[in-house]
């Protein structure tokens, strides 16, 4: 298993790079979504938060009702649904219908989790997760590069349904060598439902806090570009690429630096940065200083979120490990979501650059709380 367990980790970070490129895939054109359908921005987050209504059902579905005894199989359906609902967001032609398609999708990708992160840590010992979550998070960071591309510049060319075909073209040419890997893994599981949930309370808020973050880096940060420096649904999409890039490069080492240092001194050391980042965007004024940003973006987005991964998957045991999965994320994403909705209705009362900024006083909480609550 020591040389296959590299494939089917290689496999499932393919399926979870099409996960994330379908929550980003909106983010460029968020802002011609806004005209074109007569939203307010309170609705354009609804809009885009559909994915992770989903989500978040997805996976607390896992948590009530258990997963696939055989958790490949769980992993296999995923990039079966994923082109359902690809083509029924690609023929929406109203706001109810492209929120219950993104609904599907998100749901799609809670069922991936709980399943493939289960199945990885079956073949991974305890002290390889840190640096096996690091290496999985390489495919949401290129999903997230190539959906904000796909986004971009397909929406500027033909407009917004047509991002959601060539994704449909993607996730089917990645289901048929998926299908032939996972259908000889035979890991079969019985699945508890995890019950100590008061021990991961203090993990659930940190993790939530760190996910409203990166929510925001696709949804509130993009439409910053777009509404007040004027930027292109192209442009922003290069701005989510170059964020994705460095994040590649970054989530690698800062899964092996978790591995060797205590985990709670690494988040808090991100969340600040990330405290300093929300404080320094309403005051960036062009293109230039918006790439600056977007580095400096990519290094701290989404790295606290694998650390935090990487500590849940020992804090249940093997029987409970998919049902606390799905617990811990589905309430982290409600959470982060709720508080994603009400900064999106504070924006039309106290203005974008307001609750930009204010998004840093609520991870700066996050660094304090994780130096105080959080044990590795």
């Amino acid at each position: 298993m020591l040389e296959g367990k590299w494939k089917l980790l290689a496999i499932c970070s393919i399926i979870f790079s099409i996960g994330h490129a379908l929550r980003v895939l909106i983010s460029p054109y968020l802002g011609v979504l806004q005209d074109a359908l007569s939203l307010s921005y309170a609705q354009t987050v609804f809009l885009y938060s559909s994915y992770d209504i989903g989500y978040v059902a997805g996976l607390f579905s896992i948590f009530f009702f258990g997963g696939m005894r055989v958790v490949g199989r769980g992993v296999m359906v995923v990039p079966l649904i994923y082109l359902l609902g690809l083509i029924s967001s690609f023929y929406s032609s109203s706001f109810l219908e492209l929120f219950i398609s993104r609904f599907i999708l998100g749901f799609a990708t809670g069922i991936y989790l709980t399943h493939g992160l289960d199945l990885l840590s079956y073949v991974f010992h305890r002290e390889e997760r840190g640096k096996m979550m690091g290496y999985h998070s390489i495919g949401s960071s290129v999903g997230r590069l190539y959906g904000s591309l796909i986004g971009g510049f397909i929406s500027s060319i033909f407009g917004w349904r047509e991002p959601f075909l060539l994704l449909a073209i993607i996730s089917s040419l990645i289901a048929i060598p998926s299908l032939l890997k996972l259908k000889d893994v035979k890991i079969e599981v019985s699945s508890v439902r995890y019950k100590r949930l008061k021990k991961i309370l203090p993990h659930i808020l940190i993790y939530g806090i760190a996910f409203f973050f990166f929510l925001s880096s696709v949804s509130l940060f993009p439409l910053y570009f777009s509404n007040v420096i004027g930027l292109g649904s192209d442009v922003i999409g290069v701005l989510l690429a170059i964020v994705t890039l460095t994040t590649i490069v970054a989530n690698p080492i800062i899964g092996v630096l978790s591995d060797r240092y205590e985990k709670r001194k690494v988040i808090s050391a991100l969340l600040l940065i990330c405290t300093f980042l929300a404080i320094y965007l309403p005051h960036v004024e062009n293109v230039w200083e918006a790439v600056f940003f977007s580095v400096i973006l990519g290094v701290t987005v989404t790295s606290p979120i694998q650390i935090m991964l990487a500590i849940i998957t020992y804090v249940a045991s093997e029987e409970e490990r998919s049902s606390a999965i799905g617990y811990f994320n589905g309430t982290t994403f409600l959470l982060s979501l709720i508080i994603l909705n009400l900064f999106g209705k504070l924006i039309e009362f106290l203005g974008l650059k307001l609750v930009i900024t204010l998004i840093g006083a609520v991870t700066l909480f996050g660094v304090f709380f994780t130096l105080r609550f959080l044990r590795d």
